[in-house]
């Protein structure tokens, strides 16, 4: 059986078309959301999870997971057309991260680890399947303690957390405000993170809150799970460095392409970051897929459309290759983002640009232009992107104006609104949280 998570703080709108393109046949919810998510799809046969409990008597335990290509979850990313590409995941693709990263960090059943990531995102595959293989007991974190930094520091000390899977999102207002003196961290072994770069001030901090504590970079994308991992060590922390993507991990083949389409050595040059191995989804469900595989020494690796260059057998990412870029942790097309906002009445051109930011990855930024004869409002524009948009992909800031500059070529000149976009968000208030 194929699963869809989907979060319940979606737009109705936005679950419906994930609904539809997904194929799902039914809706399962806790009680809670029974109601919202027939919202979404009134046609659909629906049923409670406790409900179900109760018919099955409880779960099962597991002591395995399949290895199957059969799809066991069905997953979104952002794509270029306004319409989210489908991601199958395998039993294949899950287990093969979940087995690695059990063996690796020695997880076991005297192990509470704690969940922060919502069921929609990647990362809580590990948090539920290894926690259930190895044994280990599953804390979900509160949404109101998640709010508040030293709520959340009490909280993982008065849980006994051993370990925690999460984005620097989260990590960083524990860095800035967190205060972990008088508390009982003697539980807590491992913190790893992945989603966003991980700056160098916030890791140096969280060292210095907790010195017995090891804390891991993860670098992956949804279709193809984690691929490389960092340590965090004291000579790294000596070097005053932002977190690098890390060193391949063994379950995974991982090449950089060139500009010409050969596969370039570790220590030559930058290329694009191409991956095989059993973490990598077989193609998405909804589009061509030629342009996203190619084939190479008889195996066939997913484009990432990331760049990236080795430093001492590290990897380094360098960007993207195209318009996507990651924010709160999720990763977004900007040209997805400007379809939606393209869509609203009375918009003629709207450009997305994307401004680095400390705590969040990067910050969203839309400039928008009127059709002729007709005008425009931020109230109007924030309300239909709250209809059909999940909230991560609605803009920090939205800029109307009259028209948008054009470039030498003829095209939107989008240098120059990212320009201005970093201009009026270093002079801005801090961002609103998730």
């Amino acid at each position: 059986m194929t699963y869809v998570p989907v979060s319940a703080q979606l737009p109705v709108e936005r679950a419906k078309l994930l609904f539809s393109i997904s194929g799902a046949q039914c809706v399962l919810a806790d009680a809670r959301q029974r109601d919202r998510a027939t919202e979404f799809a009134s046609e659909a046969p629906n049923a409670t999870l406790e409900a179900i409990v109760e018919h099955e008597g409880g779960a099962a335990p597991a002591h395995n997971i399949g290895k199957s290509d059969d799809i066991a979850i069905i997953q979104f990313t952002s794509g270029s057309t306004g319409i989210p590409k489908v991601v199958p995941v395998s039993q294949r693709n899950i287990a093969a991260f979940v087995d690695w990263w059990i063996d690796h960090f020695g997880v076991d059943g005297s192990d509470r680890v704690a969940t922060s990531n919502p069921y929609n995102f990647g990362a809580s595959f590990l948090d539920t399947y290894a926690t259930i293989l190895a044994g280990a007991r599953n804390y979900i974190i509160p949404q109101q303690v998640l709010l508040f930094p030293q709520s959340l520091a009490e909280w993982l000390s008065v849980n006994r957390i051993s370990r925690w899977y999460t984005i620097p999102s989260v990590l960083v207002p524990l860095a800035e405000r967190g205060e972990f003196a008088g508390l009982d961290m003697s539980a807590m072994r491992n913190v790893s993170f992945a989603g966003e770069v991980m700056r160098s001030g916030h890791i140096r901090s969280l060292c210095r809150k907790l010195p017995n504590v090891a804390f891991t970079g993860f670098y992956g994308s949804t279709e193809a799970r984690e691929l490389t991992h960092f340590p965090i060590t004291p000579d790294f922390l000596s070097k005053d460095e932002d977190v690098p993507a890390g060193y391949i991990l063994p379950i995974v083949d991982l090449q950089l392409l060139d500009d010409a389409g050969e596969f370039i050595a570790q220590s030559d040059r930058s290329g694009e970051v191409c991956v095989s191995g059993p973490g990598v989804m077989k193609g998405y469900l909804n589009q061509e897929n030629a342009k996203c595989f190619i084939q190479r020494q008889g195996r066939e690796y997913f484009r990432t459309g990331d760049l990236g260059e080795f430093r001492d057998g590290v990897l380094y990412l360098l960007g993207r290759a195209d318009h996507q870029i990651k924010t709160r942790g999720y990763r977004v097309n900007l040209n997805e983002i400007e379809s939606l906002v393209a869509a609203a009445p009375s918009v003629a051109q709207s450009i997305v640009v994307a401004v680095p930011d400390a705590r969040f990855g990067n910050l969203l930024v839309a400039f928008v232009s009127p059709k002729p004869g007709e005008s425009l409002d931020e109230a109007s524009l924030r309300h239909h992107l709250a209809r059909i948009a999940p909230r991560y992909m609605i803009p920090e800031k939205i800029i109307l104006a009259a028209y948008l500059p054009s470039a030498a070529t003829g095209k939107v000149d989008r240098s120059l609104l990212k320009a201005r976009a970093i201009e009026m968000m270093t002079q801005k208030s801090p961002p609103r949280d998730c």
